[in-house]
């Protein structure tokens, strides 16, 4: 928290953060954004759909959806359209920790093991890691030590297998077991922790199995079936079809003649790690989620949010740098002039399935709304982009668009550097020079 309390300080030198909020509360100045999406929509060849809320009400929320969701039957995105987003998974989970803890139910820096263990099938927290000491804090900081899945591996088996359910113990199974370090003294990214924080979860909530846990009960407790949260599911079995999901793009190679194409993925397991990854659900009920979440004590508590806010980088693997605290991180966004921007700083969670994502998921503390953008493909489909292009649409598309609701709210917000120029986004190919060939679905 003392991050973002340095960010708002910072921001109000440059720019006039308050007449910026109060002309946010004042009005709706979103109306324009529709014509943004749709650019950006047709510039990557994909679909998104886009959702802010700056107050309690509805009518504080601005959603809009661009592109395709069936290619095939031509159906449009819409703001109603479900998405399977991963690893936003995670904040819910945190979430449904801090108040297990504050109800008493698990004790936030006591071992996990003794819950855990009751739903691992004949092993234990010490058999796999050699300790039973590993704390719930640790395991939703990404500090306990614990190795991630191998996602290659599981991916494989996913489109092999698209049918089958992989059940949260075969992913901690599968995983490498030598703990990077001891409990505790450094960070890495592990989508296998919070499966590990969901077992724990699930015996201290009173459910026998796995499945028997109520993630959206955890997380929202009495706002659980609110209007605000209708679309929101956690599905345990079957497919994203079952589930009622966007149709789903993912690209498939061949290494041999430099090909790539597309494929639609919606008739995959939905489950997507559980605890760490299996929520659908729609951009509204994201936003309307973090703005409950950093606005209100209706989830958590102030005390509670400070836990989730104490960031710090990790420290191994991929993730080095990625500044996390309990279930949330900081994403920073650099202005065109090189500084990094005090106003563009999210607290939030990015998601991704095999075929959606959202790179944008969070609250925006010095401007006070929270927005959240998803995308129906993996990366950009245009076949007249580069491979490079296609790739970075989720990071290019989600600043762009980013870009502009920040210059819907005030143009004196220093405009963000998003790594493409606006002659290259009306569709000039990034990268000549890659000879991938793509293969329109």
């Amino acid at each position: 928290m003392w991050r973002i309390i340095l960010v708002l300080c910072a921001a109000a030198a440059a720019v006039d953060v308050r007449e910026a909020r109060r002309s946010l509360e004042a009005a709706n100045p979103f109306a324009g954004l529709q014509a943004q999406l749709d650019g950006v929509a047709a510039y990557f060849n994909t679909s998104f759909s886009l959702a802010i809320r700056w107050g309690s009400d509805e009518a504080s929320t601005f959603a809009a959806a661009s592109g395709d969701d069936d290619r095939t039957a031509n159906t449009r995105m819409t703001t109603a359209s479900k998405f399977p987003l991963g690893s936003a998974t995670k904040t819910w989970t945190a979430v449904a920790a801090l108040r297990a803890n504050a109800s008493g139910a698990i004790d936030l820096d006591g071992p996990a093991a003794p819950h855990v263990d009751k739903l691992l099938e004949n092993t234990s927290l010490e058999q796999l890691y050699g300790t039973d000491a590993i704390t719930f804090r640790e395991l939703l900081s990404m500090r306990a030590g614990v190795q991630d899945y191998d996602d290659e591996l599981f991916r494989s088996k996913v489109f092999a297998e698209n049918a089958t359910d992989y059940e949260p113990l075969d992913i901690v199974l599968d995983a490498n077991h030598t703990l990077l370090c001891q409990p505790g003294t450094c960070g890495a990214y592990s989508s296998v922790g919070y499966v590990l924080a969901g077992l724990a979860l699930a015996d201290a909530a009173g459910a026998a199995t796995w499945d028997g846990f109520d993630q959206k009960a955890a997380a929202l407790g009495d706002r659980s079936n609110g209007a605000d949260f209708a679309a929101t599911s956690f599905p345990t079995s079957g497919s994203c079809a079952d589930a009622g999901a966007i149709h789903e793009y993912a690209p498939a190679f061949d290494e041999r003649r430099r090909r790539y194409g597309f494929f639609d993925i919606i008739d995959d397991s939905c489950l997507n790690g559980w605890a760490m990854g299996n929520i659908l659900t729609t951009p509204s009920d994201l936003a309307s989620f973090w703005y409950a979440l950093f606005t209100s004590e209706d989830l958590v508590s102030a005390d509670a949010r400070r836990a989730m806010t104490a960031f710090a980088p990790l420290t191994v693997g991929w993730s080095v740098g990625l500044e996390y605290g309990l279930g949330a991180m900081l994403s920073g966004y650099k202005e065109r002039s090189g500084n990094w921007s005090r106003v563009a700083t999210l607290v939030g969670h990015g998601g991704e399935d095999y075929g959606s994502l959202a790179e944008i998921n969070g609250f925006n503390p010095a401007l006070n709304f929270s927005i959240t953008l998803a995308m129906g493909s993996a990366v950009g489909m245009n076949c007249s982009n580069s491979l490079g292009s296609n790739y970075g649409a989720k990071g290019q598309a989600a600043c762009y668009v980013y870009d502009q609701v920040l210059q819907a709210i005030s143009s004196e917000i220093p405009r963000l550097e998003c790594g493409v120029d606006d002659a290259r986004r009306r569709g000039r190919r990034l990268d000549p020079s890659e000879d991938w060939t793509c293969v329109p679905f």
